[in-house]
């Protein structure tokens, strides 16, 4: 968005569900890569409870679910920033403090008598964003496989290991995707546009015209121009500076466009 290229795509042609589809999958295509390094990583220093034949399949998909869901809730995220280096920064931290650090204070929570019930519903709710899912979900896989020698072999599906993590970001990865692009669909954009245009509002008049541009506004204005293909009467459009301050980049602008003429 801030640097128009999405705009620049759909003037040129593309297909609005063609242009999130494909980011989606491109992003998700450049994660899968991220994982295949990590999973390398994992085998080099021989973490058991994330490449075991019992649970090896299970991380992996824990990990694909969270690219599916989180890539979405990225999307949503962004579109509270209008610069995307802000956005990006933020979803960074917001992953790193709801993905570890909250994580690991729920855990402590959930183990202190007086606060267990309290965080046991908070975890429900935390579990709606992808970064905690994950986090919590690759704890309780460590937890699992450091007591198993205690409780016994789990399987990374059961509910108090990652089947929790792993029920809901299947089940948001659909969702977040759809907010996105229905928040984002142009129909939306441009009934925001209709509804902040004042067709009641008269622009100011224009003074030191040229004679071609006045003849052209006489004569639209004046109805004799009947057979114009477009008419556009009195346009006018300001932009927002950070200033606080409006640019004007269109004022008072009228003109017709004939059958056949090239504007």
């Amino acid at each position: 968005r801030e640097c128009k290229s999405k705009h620049l795509q759909f003037v040129s042609g593309a297909s609005y569900t063609a242009y999130w589809l494909g980011n989606f999958i491109f992003d998700l295509a450049s994660y899968l890569v991220t994982v295949a390094i990590s999973f390398i990583i994992f085998f080099a220093f021989g973490q058991d409870w994330a490449t075991s034949s019992s649970s090896g399949f299970g991380t992996f998909l824990l990990f694909l679910l969270y690219g599916l869901s989180g890539i979405g809730f990225a999307y949503l995220v962004s579109f509270l920033f209008d610069v995307h280096s802000t956005a990006q920064t933020v979803i960074m931290m917001l992953s790193f403090l709801v993905g570890f650090l909250l994580v690991l204070l729920m855990y402590f929570l959930r183990n202190i008598d007086s606060t267990k019930t309290a965080a046991d519903v908070i975890v429900f709710f935390l579990r709606i964003i992808p970064p905690f899912a994950l986090g919590d979900g690759l704890f309780n896989l460590v937890m699992a496989s450091a007591l198993s020698s205690i409780q016994g072999d789990k399987s990374p599906f059961d509910l108090d290991v990652a089947g929790w993590s792993m029920l809901y970001m299947g089940l948001l990865s659909g969702v977040f995707l759809a907010l996105t692009m229905f928040i984002d669909h142009p129909s939306r954009q441009k009934r925001r546009e209709m509804m902040s245009f004042k067709a009641t509002h008269n622009a100011p008049a224009v003074t030191g015209e040229d004679e071609d541009v006045v003849k052209e506004r006489h004569d639209v204005e004046g109805g004799l121009r009947p057979s114009d293909v477009v008419q556009v009467q009195g346009l006018r459009k300001e932009f927002d500076l950070p200033s606080g301050k409006k640019k004007i980049a269109v004022q008072n602008i009228t003109f017709g466009v004939k059958p056949g003429e090239v504007f």
